[in-house]
């Protein structure tokens, strides 16, 4: 899988399409288990991930306050069509956030300015969206 959590990694660009393949080609795997109702068990990691969500899920009303839009912004809207939240809104000119953001980061990935941000963690990190993806999706 493509790291594309930029708040915790720097995105390695170089490696994308090797990643890529070998996801799709575990996907294949994963989709022939499902079809044919395999069993099995996600060894390790559920006590983390359980307090990763419910720390999330608590943060979640005020998630948007540390991102920050900067000059560069062209009100193109583009960060409120990929938000899946429906949180972010073009009001007056001026992006506008309305707290009930899920962090997911697609704004911040998508923006072609790179002008949204979250606190000084994101303005000097590659951006990242899957190659299959496309912004005609979102609109």
């Amino acid at each position: 899988m493509a790291q594309n959590y930029i708040l915790m990694v720097d995105i390695k660009t170089d490696k994308v399409a090797e990643r890529l393949a070998k996801a799709d080609s575990n996907l294949a795997v994963i989709i022939q288990d499902i079809k044919s109702r395999k069993e099995c068990k996600i060894k390790g990691g559920a006590a983390l991930l359980k307090m990763m969500h419910k720390k999330s899920y608590l943060n979640r009303k005020s998630g948007d306050k540390d991102y920050n839009v900067s000059k560069s912004c062209i009100k193109c809207g583009i960060c409120a069509s990929v938000c899946p939240a429906k949180n972010i809104e073009i009001i007056n000119g001026e992006v506008t956030f309305k707290h009930n953001c899920e962090q997911c980061l697609a704004c911040i990935h998508w923006c072609p300015q790179k002008a949204i941000n979250y606190k000084d963690k994101t303005q000097n990190k590659q951006r990242y969206h899957h190659p299959k993806v496309k912004l005609s999706q979102f609109q």
